[in-house]
C-alpha cells in the first residue's frame, strides 16, 4: 500500500516537472535572420536559408522593412495554421547601417 502511494507521488512529480519544462521551452525567445516579405495575409520572415517562413505577429510596422535582411527576436508560435513569430525586437542587418527597432517607424 505504501509503495503504491510513493509511486503515485513520483509519477505526479515527474508530470509536473515535465509540464514546467515544456512551458519554459515554448516561451523562450529566439533570434532568426531572413528577409521580410509582404503578402495579402500580412508580413512574413523568410529565413536566410529559405527553409522556413514565419508570419510576423504585427505589434510594429514592418512595411518599410519589406525586402530587407533583418534579425528578428521573438517567441515562436507553431500552430496548425502555420508558423508565427511574436516580435519583441528587430534590426536590419547586412549591407549598410544597422537600423534598430527603436529607430524604425511605429504604427
Amino acid at each position: 500500500m505504501k509503495t503504491h502511494s510513493i509511486c503515485r507521488t513520483f509519477a505526479m512529480l515527474f508530470l509536473m516537472v515535465g509540464f514546467l519544462a515544456l512551458i519554459g521551452c515554448a516561451a523562450a525567445e529566439q533570434t532568426i535572420t531572413g528577409t521580410v516579405e509582404k503578402t495579402d495575409a500580412g508580413h512574413y520572415l523568410k529565413t536566410s536559408d529559405g527553409a522556413n517562413r514565419y508570419q510576423l505577429v504585427e505589434n510594429q510596422d514592418f512595411s518599410t522593412m519589406v525586402g530587407k535582411n533583418v534579425a528578428i527576436t521573438g517567441t515562436l508560435l507553431e500552430r496548425s495554421a502555420g508558423n508565427y513569430i511574436s516580435v519583441t525586437r528587430f534590426e536590419v542587418v547586412g549591407a549598410g547601417d544597422v537600423v534598430k527597432a527603436e529607430d524604425a517607424p511605429k504604427d
